[in-house]
């Protein structure tokens, strides 16, 4: 019975450190335990994204750190723990950085032409880095700037597949383009700068060298000039038919008209009132013809009336006998 207070005594000793499991883990402190106030924390614990070195081995585990002070440490989903605006509780910005670290950019945020601007920033055209805010415009038919449209002149107004801002010269006619075959029509087709040279009609006769005017420089020279009269003496070719004057058969001599229109001119003298045919006949009313060029003319007349004069002279001398 002596030895009864003794244990009594014995067990109101405090233990000794090395002998106490105060957060009942099962691990002494003597025995390793490095935090013997948390039963996650122990030798052999495994460890866990809590900032704590778990398995008392010294250290937490490498992902088990916050080092931008955003409250999440990398093991909790911090996809970039080297910039405190960057966490799983972030909300996304036009930046093309996955903010909240779902792993994805929020649409709009591509820069899929990396032209350095993204879609939520302005990009018009995430496929062509030569449309972007603040370029330059170039002839091409695109919005460059991205200010809502090309600029005026990048037009195809005629369906040639060429822009008035640049080679189409006439945006108004599909037949004109650079890649235009030219024709004789005084008009630039290829948009060269000008016309070819023998399209032009310098001396506004209506007919250009290319449609066959032999001299350009003299509008009594084209192909429907008439040549007659005084075209035939100036030794040109005035109806550009390859034959100047003395060599073309339209410059023969013609019947010479010399009066007025009512005139017909023929060879023969019809003396009717109104043609002069020949110079000593002027056909007037009071015809003045040559009456004995007009026997001589029928010989067959003047015999006739030699056969009868002897028979009028009978009657005449038969009527004086009483």
């Amino acid at each position: 019975m002596r030895s009864l207070p003794l244990i009594a005594l014995l067990l109101a000793l405090p233990l000794p450190a090395w002998a106490v499991d105060a957060d009942g883990d099962g691990v002494h402190v003597e025995d390793g335990d490095c935090d013997d106030d948390d039963d996650t924390i122990y030798p052999g614990a495994p460890e866990i994204c809590d900032g704590e070195d778990n398995d008392c081995n010294g250290a937490a585990g490498f992902l088990e750190v916050d080092n931008d002070g955003d409250g999440f440490m990398v093991c909790a989903g911090d996809c970039n723990d080297g910039d405190g605006a960057i966490h799983p509780d972030a909300a996304e910005v036009c930046n093309g950085v996955d903010d909240n670290c779902d792993a994805a950019l929020a649409e709009g945020e591509a820069d899929d032409d990396g032209d350095g601007v993204l879609v939520c920033d302005g990009d018009c055209d995430d496929d062509d880095g030569a449309n972007f805010p603040g370029n330059a415009e170039v002839c091409d038919g695109q919005d460059n700037d991205c200010d809502g449209s090309p600029d005026a002149g990048e037009v195809d107004s005629d369906g040639d597949t060429f822009l008035a801002c640049g080679p189409d010269c006439d945006d108004d006619d599909g037949a004109v383009h650079p890649d235009a075959e030219e024709v004789c029509n005084g008009i630039d087709d290829d948009c060269s700068g000008a016309p070819a040279p023998d399209e032009f009609d310098d001396d506004n006769d209506g007919w250009r060298v290319c449609e066959g005017d032999c001299d350009d420089e003299n509008d009594e020279a084209a192909p429907d000039v008439e040549e007659i009269d005084d075209l035939c003496e100036d030794q040109l070719d005035n109806d550009c038919d390859g034959l100047a004057d003395k060599d073309d058969p339209d410059c023969d001599d013609p019947p010479v008209d010399d009066d007025d229109a009512t005139d017909d001119d023929d060879a023969a003298d019809d003396d009717d009132a109104t043609d002069d045919d020949d110079a000593a006949d002027d056909d007037d009313a009071a015809d003045d013809c040559d009456c004995s060029s007009s026997v001589a003319a029928a010989p067959g007349a003047g015999l006739a009336l030699l056969a009868v004069a002897p028979l009028i002279a009978r009657r005449r001398r038969g009527a004086a006998v009483p």
